[in-house]
């Protein structure tokens, strides 16, 4: 065990070295940015954080960023996905099987809405617009599932095949106290169980690593967690998890370079605007703080102490006879330039933040077609990263629910594979491409009626297969719409019922 142990932790320093890379870089967006995260260096509590902002664009915008990407991808309080029969499913049983799984999907969002998913999950998207969110999800014995935002001043990844995470390694300091409450099972060294018999509050480096069992199986999922104290060496835990959703890390990231393992965000495309912005703001304030107070100059006649004046109303500054006494100094030039720019360096800092999008109420109302064409324009230049979360995030979260419900017995499903059963978005974000596919529907069926006349278009579409579709598209409940055997039995009712009332 100690020979493997050894081998982790090369492991874990050799993902350190990788994460000092970007050090430098993730400093500067946090300091300009996420001032309020704890720094790389280590922080206090209650310490101004800051101190060194002198504007807030940045800081407002990424909370926007957050919010925005939230409402359109997990919306608070909403279902965002869906699980379909997959590709393997006969025709004849879909619809059954859809029923079916729409009670399972309800079953995943109660366990989602009963956590703290959205509130961490906030956390995790000021994360993403650095780069790289993560989010860790342990299982709960009251709500199933618990789930913690982990910043990258504690998270080191490991990069495996395919450019996809292979290990997450991760430092933390905690007391003799912690220890016992997150590993009550360990059998912890003397200097700890020392430390906690005398309720003091000494700091213990531990460790940790969660990593695939076999690297080379790419599409195998089992992994390996294992927790270390570091000073003394000693093991806190070691587990395997298997199947589906049994790893508790969730990382994704916004675009990932080619050769690097972390992400990279909108706030670095605009962290030069960002410093800036901010270098504008602090000159602009050093020179409305010079006009205010002045620039003086006095002779020394041994009478003036510069060091006792105070610029006060009503202050008596005395001076020798046939002396200038103080002279106001002109600054040297004046920043009322720093206006013409500032505008834009802003508007850049909100565009990239995707922060500009509706702009201010003023002039006439916007019509709710209007808004509704922003908001889906918004969501096209999302869309680039769309993909990537859809995959890094909203299905891995999904599945992470249904591996813990599965195995405390609560549903009973098949794999998960995307043939059998598939995991759909049904987020504000993939609704905007639905909305598009259901105008160029409308635009189809409206060019036909206009061409051959309405009786045509009925002997051209599928009634029963065009409602389904329609149902899908706008993510609506199976139960709601009549299967094709079901609507030619109302179709069969509704003629006896007019042929009775003709006789």
């Amino acid at each position: 065990m100690d020979d493997f142990l050894d081998r982790i932790r090369k492991r874990y320093e050799s993902a350190k070295r990788e994460h000092d890379l970007f050090r430098r870089l993730w400093e500067d967006a946090y300091q300009y940015a996420l001032p309020a995260r704890t720094k790389f260096t280590g922080s206090t509590q209650g310490e101004n954080r800051a101190a060194d902002i002198f504007d807030a664009t940045a800081v407002v915008s990424l909370h926007e960023f957050a919010s925005r990407l939230q409402s359109g991808l997990t919306p608070t309080f909403s279902r965002w996905t869906r699980l379909r029969p997959g590709q393997d499913i006969p025709e004849a049983q879909r619809d059954d099987i859809d029923k079916q799984l729409d009670g399972i999907t309800e079953e995943v969002f109660a366990v989602l809405h009963r956590s703290n998913f959205d509130s961490q999950a906030h956390e995790a998207y000021m994360e993403l617009g650095v780069g790289t969110g993560t989010l860790l999800a342990d299982e709960d014995p009251d709500d199933f599932i618990r789930f913690q935002a982990v910043p990258l001043t504690q998270l080191m990844l490991d990069r495996g095949a395919g450019g996809t995470i292979d290990g997450r390694f991760r430092r933390r300091d905690m007391t003799a106290r912690e220890l016992k409450g997150e590993y009550p099972k360990a059998t912890l060294p003397q200097n700890v169980e020392q430390c906690f018999a005398q309720n003091r509050d000494d700091k213990f480096e531990v460790r940790d690593a969660t990593f695939k069992v076999n690297p080379q199986a790419r599409f195998e999922e089992k992994y390996r967690y294992l927790c270390w104290l570091e000073n003394p060496k000693t093991i806190l835990a070691d587990e395997e998890y298997e199947g589906p959703g049994s790893c508790p890390w969730i990382n994704f990231r916004w675009s990932v370079a080619a050769g690097e393992t972390y992400g990279r965000g909108p706030l670095l495309n605009c962290l030069p605007d960002i410093k800036v912005a901010n270098a504008l703001v602090q000159f602009t304030l050093m020179n409305a703080e010079m006009a205010t107070v002045g620039l003086w100059q006095a002779a020394d006649d041994g009478v003036i102490t510069p060091s006792l004046i105070r610029l006060t109303p009503g202050a008596i500054i005395p001076k020798a006879p046939g002396s200038m006494g103080l002279q106001p100094l002109a600054p040297a030039a004046r920043f009322d330039v720093a206006n013409l720019i500032l505008g834009d360096l802003r508007n850049n800092i909100k565009t990239a933040l995707y922060h500009d999008t509706l702009g201010p109420p003023t002039g006439t109302p916007m019509s709710a077609t209007e808004v509704s064409e922003r908001m889906q324009d918004l969501y096209r230049r999302m869309g680039s990263a769309y993909g990537r979360l859809q995959r890094e995030l909203v299905q891995p979260v999904v599945r992470r629910v249904l591996y813990i419900l599965r195995k405390k017995g609560r549903i009973k499903v098949p794999s998960l594979n995307g043939r059998v059963i598939e995991i759909r978005s049904e987020s504000p974000l993939s609704s905007a491409q639905n909305q598009q596919d259901v105008m160029r529907f409308q635009g189809f069926a409206s060019t036909l009626a206009q061409t051959f006349g309405p009786q045509q278009v009925i002997a051209v579409l599928n009634g029963a297969r065009t409602a389904q579709w329609l149902r899908s598209q706008y993510g609506l409940d199976a139960s709601l719409v009549n299967n094709e055997e079901e609507m030619q039995q109302v179709l069969a009712m509704m003629a006896n019922a007019a042929q009775t009332q003709m006789q």
